[in-house]
């Protein structure tokens, strides 16, 4: 079998994990007839830190299931270089699957923010990343090689499609002190496969979703 090199990405390992665990912990939820954001409450009670980020979605985002066909809300949290993050993803889908996702909050605890401008850029900066990976990215094999190994040709984010992104810290202080680089980024692509399957009831197990059939009726 062919041997492909590999290497670390933004957030490496938090993103892959994030987007296993959290659409399974969707199914999951809504198999035990669950809220999906209730039921990670409910479940991280021995937690503050999750609680803080959990209920700012809560509270900020509006998190609410039963929106009518083609619209969903999705929610997911992730854990990594020190700091809680949790998203909820708005998201549009067209009867002919076009995808458009219309407003990313995020709520993170990081201990401390010293720069609250920089560390906003830093959490809005994550979600773009993020989200072009799991909505257009993906790499493209020819002939043994990967041909998009560059900007040129490998698909981000453009700015008609960045949904705007609303950011909350609800910092817990004392000795904690967690990274802003990359957190925000991990709960994105599993927040938007959820909120794609209450929009459409397909869910996304794999990333890109830009591969998969989003059409309803």
């Amino acid at each position: 079998l062919p041997i492909f090199p590999s290497s670390t990405h933004r957030a490496p390992g938090a993103n892959q994990h994030a987007f296993f665990t959290e659409v399974f912990a969707d199914e999951m939820a809504l198999a035990g007839g669950w809220n999906p954001l209730d039921w990670r409450i409910e479940l991280t009670k021995h937690r503050p830190d999750y609680q803080r980020v959990l209920n700012t979605l809560k509270d900020k985002a509006n998190f609410r299931v039963g929106l009518p066909k083609g619209e969903g809300m999705g929610v997911a949290v992730a854990e990594c270089h020190g700091t809680i993050a949790a998203a909820c993803a708005t998201v549009n889908v067209s009867r002919r699957g076009q995808l458009s996702v219309e407003k990313i909050v995020v709520g993170l605890d990081s201990g401390h923010v010293i720069n609250p401008h920089t560390a906003v850029e830093q959490a809005e900066g994550s979600v773009c990343y993020e989200l072009s990976h799991c909505w257009l990215g993906g790499l493209d094999l020819e002939s043994g090689r990967f041909i998009n190994t560059n900007f040129h040709n490998y698909n981000l984010v453009r700015m008609d499609q960045m949904p705007s992104v609303e950011v909350h810290f609800e910092l817990s202080g004392g000795k904690k002190w967690g990274g802003l680089g990359e957190p925000a980024g991990p709960p994105v692509p599993p927040a938007v496969a959820n909120a794609i399957f209450f929009a459409t009831g397909k869910r996304m197990r794999s990333t890109p979703f830009r591969l998969h059939d989003l059409s309803w009726s």
